[in-house]
């Protein structure tokens, strides 16, 4: 059930004419009237079971614009790779390749139904497949990317691959099934109900929610040797985020110095120092989403510091889409 490598894609590329040509295409419909498409290449085979499943499915448009190749077990291998239960390939054409002799039919379809979510569903300036803007955030794939832990490919192998996450936290969000991704914790509450808001919207943007009335504030404050650090984790979970910094500095004993930075997916995306008596103030705008988080760094001197950090969300964005992304989340702190 892996995603299809690129050798596969384009043997999958190669074989969708053909395969195509001599089978049988039905139709059938979705609870809302949109069409979804099969290429019966197993004759005898009823598309019924594999429409109940996508239809049962969290899905938008985009299932209009896949065809689900249902083929024998013998072609599957020779299309998917020989280690395949199914794949998905095809920017232009997409298609699922799914054998007829399935038993985990559900599971399987909509692990690969996942990667379709995840390449028709963008996520800001970011390269696909790389899920979608809440899930994102909410799963920490930024920070978690920074550090080489995942990766967008298959690099360091199918359990640490973002593309594979993100469908299998979509099969989570509709079966209850074992986890199948190693090393990774099954996709909590919080994660599960910013995947389902990604996608219960329309499949041209994401769903419109009212933003909050009021900016979530975060107020730290401590004491801090040269060279020592203190972090205040929060997420960006859409574009459209303004993020305010105000940090002030007061020597213990002696004057002080530190530095303060705001960094978002592993990028300083704002910086500046704090002396006693010259705070630091930033105000960023349009921003997210994004795993983010505020570093304070002694520099010379012991100093105590406060930090007061405002989340909110453009009244007037850049971006057409930042009044539909109107959630925040932040982590917990480390004191």
């Amino acid at each position: 059930m892996r995603r299809a490598l690129p050798a596969a894609l384009a043997l999958l590329a190669l074989l969708a004419s053909a395969g195509t040509a001599s089978a049988a295409i039905r139709t059938a419909t979705d609870d809302q009237g949109r069409t979804m498409r099969f290429s019966v290449e197993v004759p005898g085979t009823s598309i019924e079971p594999y429409a109940d499943v996508l239809r049962k499915s969290i899905h938008g448009d985009e299932i209009s614009r896949v065809t689900v190749r249902i083929v024998s077990f013998q072609a599957m291998r020779r299309i998917c790779g020989s280690d395949a239960g199914a794949c998905y390939g095809g920017r232009r054409h997409p298609r699922i390749v799914i054998p007829a002799e399935k038993d985990n039919l559900a599971r399987v379809l909509l692990h690969e139904y996942g990667h379709h979510i995840d390449a028709t569903h963008a996520n800001g300036r970011l390269p696909e497949p790389n899920g979608t803007p809440r899930w994102y955030a909410a799963r920490h794939i930024g920070q978690r990317l920074h550090t080489g832990f995942l990766a967008l490919d298959y690099s360091h192998g199918w359990s640490r691959s973002v593309p594979e996450i993100f469908a299998e936290d979509y099969v989570q969000l509709q079966l209850k099934v074992p986890y199948r991704i190693r090393g990774l914790k099954p996709p909590s509450a919080a994660v599960l109900r910013a995947l389902r808001l990604d996608l219960t919207g329309s499949a041209a943007g994401p769903p419109p929610v009212e933003p909050p009335s009021t900016p979530l504030v975060i107020h730290r404050s401590g004491t801090l040797a040269p060279d020592q650090s203190f972090e205040v984790p929060f997420g960006l979970l859409g574009p459209g985020r303004r993020v305010q910094l105000r940090t002030t500095v007061t020597g213990a004993g002696g004057p002080a110095v530190a530095r303060v930075e705001i960094r978002c997916d592993g990028t300083t995306i704002g910086q500046g120092q704090a002396s006693d008596g010259v705070p630091v103030d930033l105000d960023l705008q349009n921003q997210g989403p994004g795993d983010c988080r505020t570093v304070v760094t002694g520099v010379s001197g012991s100093a105590g510091y406060d930090l007061e950090l405002t989340l909110s969300i453009e009244t007037a964005p850049a971006s057409p889409f930042a009044a539909a992304l109107a959630s925040l989340t932040h982590g917990t702190a480390g004191a």
